[in-house]
Parts: C-alpha cells; structure tokens; sequence
C-alpha cells in the first residue's frame, strides 16, 4: 500500500491571519487589481494568469473541456514551462464574498493542507465569473472509467481514498462531495481529494454526516461494475478508513443496510446496478455471521 495522504487543517488565530491574507493579500499572497476584475495570486505570476485565462477560452471554444455544463467549466492547461494547471471555472458566482463557491473554494484549499494545491483567484466583476487555479494532480480519477481496471491498482486507491476521508472524519471535516470522481491519481498511484468548495470544519462531526461521506463512496463505485471490482474497492476503502477512525467499524456494520438506502438515494440513475452489489454486501456479510 502507498503511504498515507495525511491531511491537516489551519485553525484558530492562525487561520484567521491566513485567511485576512487570503482575501486581502499579504505573506505569499498577491492581491492584484485588474481593470475587469481582482486576483489572488499564491504560486504564479501575473503573466502565467493571462496564459491560464486565455487558453481556458480557446479550449471553451473548442469544446475541449473536461467539464462543462451552466455551473462549472473545467479544463487542463500547459504552461510554457510544462507545468499542468486545472482551470475551474464559476459561471454564475455570487455578489456576497463569502458565500460564494469560488471564494469557498479559495479559502477551502488553503486550509485543508493535503488536498489538491489551488494557485491563484481571479474574480472577473463584469461577467461575474469566478476561476480557481489548481496544480494538476492526476489525470484519472477513481471512477477508472476508460481505463484497464487492475485488483492491485483498484484496491490501492480505495485505500488511500479510506485514510483521507477517515482522517477527515478524525478532524471533524465534512466534504459535501465525497463521491469517487473526486478523488484523483497520479501516475505513481498517489490519490488527492479535490473538489473543496463545500466543506465544513464543526466542532463535532456528527455520525450522519459520516455515515452519508461512506454512501457517497459506496454508491458511487457502480463504474468498477464491468470488472467486477466493486468488492474489492470498498473492502479496501474500509480498511483505510477503520485505521483512522477504528471506533466506526461497528457502527458501520450495524448501519450498513442504512448506507446502503443513503447511497440509493444519492445515485438513483445507478439503482439498478447497486442494488445487485449490495445484495452482494448483504449475502456475505449473512455467510460471516453464521
């Protein structure tokens, strides 16, 4: 197995002058003022923001996105240094600051040290767009979708994907979006979550909220289906996430008909093809008790 991604959080007093520094620049960050909008600026210069922006159209008009719908556009950049820079962008971002999801996602990033490492903010005031810029980490993620499913490969990534969301839960994060597309890998098998626009730091994280981050793993793993692999994903997502957080393994257990309605619920389009993996679940967890 790979070694753990550990994943920590900035808190207290210190994260209130990172995120001051954040918003308004100061330390690393740059603040810089355009004449349609404002950036932030961690790792990249301003010459690399023009290049981002410019190539992130050309490829909007192309048609060569890795995303697009009336929300979000994602696409995948080349600087000229060779280095692979995600665009995201917000379509429809919201006049309040910290409300909206690209300054959500700026702020998320930077505390949750571990997860994929956002580079830059700009907010184009005129179209009201937002663009989040992010160090690629990988350019599959854990739906294996057109690519050779492999035991050893499945059941490695579903394990680091175990330790980052049981190391969350640990921390008393919760990830609103913690399905298997959101968590990618690189070519040496290393898998970062990404996709932090929506998550929660509380003071307690409650066992719904665990429970519902375990089904959205569940439900999301019907593409492993064609290879028959879906066991082997989720035996191996458990066993990273009962390393960090062992106190849910029976919980887990006695709840898992509950998860299993949770992940029905999220991925109705798949039911069909769930519902005969988790009567799989269900048969065998029946033959261990007996």
């Amino acid at each position: 197995m790979i070694a753990e991604n550990r994943i920590c959080i900035i808190t207290g007093a210190a994260w209130r002058k990172r995120r001051r520094q954040l918003l308004e620049g100061g330390g690393d960050i740059r603040k810089l003022v355009r004449a349609d909008g404002m950036a932030r600026l961690g790792q990249m210069t301003e010459e690399e923001l023009e290049h981002l922006l410019q190539a992130h159209e050309n490829h909007k008009h192309k048609r060569e996105c890795l995303k697009y719908d009336d929300k979000r556009c994602l696409s995948r950049v080349k600087l000229p240094g060779g280095r692979k820079i995600i665009v995201k962008e917000y379509r429809r971002t919201r006049t309040w600051l910290r409300f909206s999801p690209d300054a959500l996602g700026w702020l998320g990033s930077w505390r949750l040290h571990g997860t994929a490492q956002c580079l830059g903010w700009y907010r184009n005031s005129s179209e009201k767009t937002g663009f989040l810029f992010f160090a690629d980490v990988g350019e599959h993620d854990l739906t294996f979708r057109r690519r050779q499913c492999v035991v050893e490969k499945v059941s490695n990534a579903f394990y680091q994907a175990g330790l980052i969301c049981g190391n969350l839960h640990r921390l008393h994060v919760f990830h609103n979006d913690l399905k298997p597309s959101n968590f990618v890998v690189d070519e040496d098998g290393k898998v970062t979550l990404i996709d932090c626009d929506d998550v929660r730091i509380l003071w307690r994280l409650p066992e719904r909220l665990m429970l519902r981050n375990v089904a959205q793993v569940l439900g999301g793993i019907y593409h492993l289906a064609p290879c028959k692999l879906n066991m082997v994903a989720w035996k191996a997502f458990l066993q990273g996430y009962f390393l960090q957080m062992p106190g849910m393994r029976q919980t887990i257990d006695k709840k898992l008909n509950k998860i299993m309605q949770i992940a029905l619920l999220l991925y109705p389009a798949r039911n069909e093809i769930n519902a005969t993996f988790f009567q799989e679940l269900v048969n065998e967890r029946s033959d261990q008790s007996q």
